[in-house]
């Protein structure tokens, strides 16, 4: 197994333990939205448990996992719920990344990303949360690598070009 399938993996068992302190904390429609994502996340992890493992040498989750911050009420459970989507996205970046094109694999973390891209932007809408990323998933320090190019003129002169591609 390579080591992005591994780190999704160990990242889909600390979320669905994740979604069980969130449900806990939430009531109606919240509730019902982080049970839907548990049991989405439930259900990702085990098809990349089918992907590498029989049922005989599966791994199994730990039985508890250290939360980021203390989990008290609502407004926390909304935002722990922001984070594990985001860490699901940043799995599944890592996935599509390290899989061939068209593998199975990749299909699944592609399909993982739009959902917990989607999930976490719709998780921050609930949370009246504005830092919504460009590009979910994407590792922290690749904004530069995938900003647009600037429209604004330089300030240093150029030649110009004539239409014959001579400069002037």
């Amino acid at each position: 197994m390579n080591a992005a399938l591994a780190a999704a993996l160990r990242v889909e068992y600390e979320i669905v333990y994740g979604y069980g302190i969130v449900g806990s904390r939430l009531r109606g429609r919240d509730r019902t939205i982080a049970a839907d994502r548990l049991a989405a996340h439930q259900l990702l992890r085990d098809s990349l448990l089918a992907l590498t493992f029989s049922d005989a040498d599966r791994p199994v989750g730990e039985p508890a996992y250290r939360l980021p911050f203390p989990v008290t009420g609502s407004v926390s459970a909304r935002m722990l719920a922001i984070r594990l989507e985001d860490a699901a996205a940043g799995a599944a970046w890592d996935l599509v990344a390290a899989e061939r094109p068209a593998s199975p694999a990749r299909i699944l973390a592609v399909n993982a990303l739009v959902d917990a891209a989607t999930a976490a932007a719709r998780w921050r809408v609930r949370a009246g949360a504005s830092d919504d990323p460009a590009l979910p998933g994407a590792p922290p320090d690749s904004a530069q690598m995938f900003s647009q190019p600037s429209m604004t003129p330089t300030t240093s002169p150029s030649p110009s070009t004539t239409a014959s591609g001579s400069t002037s």
